[in-house]
């Protein structure tokens, strides 16, 4: 499979990632994102998601129309979804989906860009930080 979906850390289980390989296709990221229904229904706490895409070296097409279907994926457990390294399409297609639907998802903290994975915990952290707040 093109994306790896797996507990970030096993313990905590705060951060499912999702690791993308080189080449992957839209079908495959549907299937990811339904993949962690399983990990997302095993907590009952808010879970972060990371996409690492530092490695994707080809974005599939995907119509900004299934969009819809990301958001619809997307359940009330989520807190942000992180963005690694993704190149400037995938950052402008995230953009867009924030505009459009990140309001209509109920609990959803939103979508944030990262360098690195550590910067992805950075940002998660300050998250956590102001909502304990």
């Amino acid at each position: 499979m093109g994306i790896k979906v797996s507990w970030d850390n096993p313990e905590t289980k705060k951060i499912i990632r999702y690791d993308f390989e080189p080449i992957w296709t839209a079908e495959e990221f549907f299937a990811a994102l339904r993949e962690d229904d399983e990990l997302l229904l095993s907590v009952d706490h808010l879970v972060h998601l990371m996409f690492d895409m530092r490695r994707t070296e080809n974005v599939p097409y995907v119509p900004v129309t299934k969009l819809r279907e990301v958001a619809a994926e997307i359940k009330r457990e989520t807190g942000l979804i992180v963005l690694v390294g993704a190149n400037m399409w995938l950052n402008v297609l995230a953009d867009v989906f924030q505009k459009v639907y990140a309001s209509r998802i109920e609990h959803f903290a939103g979508l944030k860009h990262a360098r690195t994975p550590d910067h992805a915990y950075e940002i998660i952290a300050e998250y956590e930080q102001e909502q304990a707040v």
